[in-house]
């Protein structure tokens, strides 16, 4: 998984891809909906809409690769 997290990251400096973050609940397993651009973004505190659980940031957030530029 670690060279998996590497080569994306070469094809994000090459500017073909972006990364944001979003959080996911560990307890009910749902995203928010809602991305962020940097994890300085992302509010100390949150609550899960849809099950109502504190969430912990640290835990709580999936990478996301998101294709930025076309072939």
């Amino acid at each position: 998984m670690n060279d998996i997290y590497k080569i994306l990251e070469n094809i994000r400096r090459l500017g073909s891809i972006s990364v944001y973050y979003e959080v996911y609940c560990n307890s009910c397993h749902e995203f928010t909906g809602i991305g962020y651009e940097t994890i300085n973004k992302i509010p100390e505190y949150s609550e899960c809409e849809h099950c109502g659980k504190e969430l912990n940031l640290l835990k709580d957030i999936v990478v996301i690769y998101k294709v930025t530029q076309d072939e």
